[in-house]
């Protein structure tokens, strides 16, 4: 089997690779390895990224770094663990170093960055649209992949929720899980809208554009718009939870300085170039549901709510 480096397992989007394509390829590297230290270390050192990818002989290298979290999870909270100002400030040096690391091993890398950069007005923004959301965060997303455009590297735009290891926190699907099945009110508004895909699906997919050799960007979400509303109340049935528990309110929850309302992302360049389709809201919520209860979350040592927020 083929060889897959994943940079960052101890994350939402590390974790699901790590475990989606483990029975397809040969996985190497952990989370205490020298790439993962490196980068979550201010002055952390080029030289271990590259010596970690030559050690690993790997032909695909999957890389989720600070920028990989979804615009929804964007917020003015601060960082927690898996997500601080530290790695977002050198993340686009750690990328274009990861990058020239796996051209000289030979490898194929890819890159998942946030749909955070974008704030509308505009619904489905193509692979060609400016971002432009403000903050930080935006502008280092939007650093990091002009710095990956070309060399070889994919760089999928997404919007990803699922389970995430203990450590790196907790995203916005899993607060609303821990709310609806605790019977608590899961306040969400209708403002902002995206196209999420599970975890796992992403995973899936990054193995197609593995085999497919896609290079370049591509928007890679689910098929469906929709707002934080409609997926609770999507993911209360899933869960066969009363409707009630979803409050609406007329802005994001927590008093969260929000600038990413429409982040919504066209994803026919990929579709195109798979031949597959993308899942369906429910489709991957029934998944979500389902990985709650049969192990997977023990798999990836999911933990007790902590929410993931970065600074806007």
């Amino acid at each position: 089997m083929d060889r897959l480096f994943v940079t960052r397992p101890d994350t939402l989007v590390g974790s699901a690779v790590a475990t989606t394509l483990a029975g397809r390829m040969d996985l190497v590297g952990d989370v205490e390895s020298s790439l993962v230290a490196s980068s979550q270390r201010a002055g952390f050192d080029l030289e271990a990224v590259c010596e970690a990818v030559q050690q690993a002989a790997p032909r695909l290298v999957v890389h989720s770094g600070p920028f990989a979290v979804a615009g929804w999870d964007v917020g003015g909270l601060g960082a927690p663990a898996g997500v601080d100002r530290r790695s977002m400030t050198h993340e686009a040096e750690l990328a274009v170093g990861l990058a020239e690391a796996c051209r000289a091993a030979g490898a194929k890398l890819v890159v998942v960055v946030t749909d955070g950069m974008f704030a509308g007005p505009h619904m489905f923004h193509n692979e060609n649209a400016r971002p432009n959301a403000a903050g930080p965060f935006a502008r280092g997303a939007a650093t990091v992949e002009a710095k990956l455009a070309r060399g070889g590297a994919l760089v999928l735009r997404s919007h990803v929720y699922g389970w995430s290891p203990a450590a790196y926190g907790c995203n916005y699907a899993e607060r609303m899980f821990h709310e609806l099945t605790g019977e608590r009110p899961c306040p969400v508004d209708a403002v902002r809208h995206a196209t999420p895909i599970l975890a796992t699906d992403l995973a899936d997919r990054i193995h197609d554009a593995y085999r497919l050799n896609l290079a370049g960007l591509y928007n890679l979400t689910g098929a469906e718009r929709t707002s934080p509303y409609r997926f609770a109340a999507e993911l209360a049935a899933s869960l066969g939870v009363p409707g009630r528990f979803v409050q609406l309110t007329a802005k994001p929850d927590r008093g969260q300085r929000v600038n990413v309302e429409e982040t919504s992302l066209n994803t026919l360049a990929f579709r195109r170039a798979t031949n597959r389709p993308l899942p369906m809201l429910r489709e991957g919520l029934a998944r979500f549901t389902a990985q709650a209860f049969n192990g997977y979350r023990e798999r990836i040592g999911s933990g007790a709510p902590q929410m993931l927020q970065v600074a806007a």
